[in-house]
């Protein structure tokens, strides 16, 4: 959880590039104190991964300097963790009461993740919960992978790190306004393009496809048979619109392969029983011209650029950052997202991982209903079906065989003292003997 503050500063890290802003909230608006952004050479981050630490140390602190917001950002700076690391998954708990809810929660995360359970740490919010049904929605990420970006932060920048928040969930807090809104957000990522599906604020699905600007721009080098710079300039300048066919046909094919994915998306949430009716765009390569138009042609829901709600005026590259920083001044998220942390790192788990295998994959049905084959999408939905009555055999059996273990050491023990008692009686008789023996004599 994060410590609310009249002032955050929000920072957004990516392989190519670095968002910073600082807000501060006075009578109830939020105002702006101070935004950088600059393009990291390739190389410094890779994948999520920090390759050059000091390089990005040096930009970083360039920035909160420019932007005249350094102070903030060393007593209320909140992080982002790239979301090409961090699994975004929802959970449906099915049949079962809220005791139970925990430990089941772990084993589904545990079946859920392709990352070893002990290897994870991780966070969830429960959206919504009943008697039987809970929906649940997990952060996750590897050990070694939040350890690597929190050292980075208090050991080179020395700023106090609480948790970490995720790109999506900042994302979703900065341009989803309407509380019963039912909209994708989709944002296009240097790495990875980010599908979410978002009702009442709560993200109820997620999906990544592992493409983004990186892919269409190296596409368009290898086609184009000409220097990374010039192919730069022709998608930011011309986009969709680009002259010649042959380019026009990479550049469509491209994201034709990624419209189909983002339907299959829609398609596979509208069978479970929820329409999307809207589409709101983020990211860089939202800005490429033509990208929404194309996009409404070849979709049959509503699709716009995404707006920052309480900064309109903001380019929509500051979304994510500026989502973050929201967070440590609006008290009325610290509830609703949960926080990636390396000193609480398993939120919610209470049992180990390998009891729960034991205790319930006899009783409890797990679904997996991802609809990526390959399984590169860091989104799935799982359903966990466990009867109560059961779970409570179990435990009557497991208490019966805990009595059985006690009322047989207790019998050992006894056999054991009464042996001993019957030896010492054998033996005091012996001496007796002996010693009417001797008087005898």
């Amino acid at each position: 959880m994060f410590l609310i503050k009249k002032s955050a500063v929000g920072i957004d890290i990516s392989d190519a590039s670095i968002e910073l802003i600082g807000i501060a909230k006075r009578s109830g608006v939020v105002h702006i104190e101070g935004k950088y952004r600059t393009e990291l050479a390739a190389g410094i981050v890779e994948r999520g991964v920090i390759k050059q630490p000091k390089a990005l140390t040096k930009h970083i602190q360039a920035g909160l300097k420019e932007a005249g917001i350094e102070r903030i950002a060393r007593e209320h700076a909140i992080v982002t963790l790239p979301d090409v690391d961090v699994y975004t998954r929802v959970f449906r708990l099915t049949e079962m009461s809220k005791d139970t809810m925990h430990d089941a929660l772990s084993l589904a995360i545990s079946k859920g993740i392709p990352v070893a359970y002990d290897d994870l740490v991780y966070a969830y919010h429960v959206m919504s919960s009943n008697d039987a049904t809970h929906d649940v929605t997990v952060i996750a990420a590897e050990k070694s992978f939040v350890k690597m970006w929190h050292d980075f932060f208090t050991k080179q920048l020395h700023f106090s790190i609480d948790g970490f928040d995720t790109e999506f969930l900042a994302l979703r807090r900065a341009v989803v306004a309407a509380p019963d809104a039912v909209v994708a957000v989709v944002d296009f990522g240097h790495r990875i393009t980010h599908i979410g599906l978002v009702v009442d604020q709560e993200v109820i699905y997620t999906r990544s496809l592992m493409r983004g600007y990186a892919d269409l721009h190296q596409q368009c080098v290898t086609e184009f048979g000409i220097a990374e710079e010039e192919v730069a300039t022709i998608l930011h300048e011309s986009g969709c619109a680009l002259r010649g066919k042959n380019r026009r046909q990479v550049v469509f094919g491209y994201l034709d392969d990624l419209i189909a994915e983002i339907n299959d998306s829609l398609q596979f949430v509208a069978e479970k029983g929820t329409t999307v009716t809207s589409a709101v765009l983020s990211g860089g390569m939202s800005n490429m011209p033509g990208l929404k138009e194309y996009m409404q042609e070849h979709m049959d829901i509503t699709v716009d650029n995404a707006t920052i709600v309480q900064a309109p005026e903001l380019d929509r590259v500051f979304a994510g950052c500026f989502g973050a920083a929201l967070r440590g001044v609006d008290s009325s998220w610290q509830h609703s997202d949960p926080v990636i942390s390396i000193t609480n790192h398993k939120q919610g788990a209470q049992w180990s991982v390998n009891y729960l295998k034991k205790t319930f994959e006899k009783q409890a049905d797990v679904q997996h209903t991802s609809i990526d084959p390959q399984k590169t999408a860091a989104t799935s939905q799982y359903k966990v079906k466990s009867n109560r009555k059961s779970l409570s055999k179990t435990h009557k059996q497991l208490l019966l065989l805990l009595l059985i273990v006690i009322i047989g050491a207790a019998a050992i023990v006894w056999a054991f003292s009464y042996q001993n008692k019957q030896q010492l009686m054998r033996e005091q008789q012996a001496q007796e003997a002996i010693d009417n023996a001797l008087n005898g004599l």
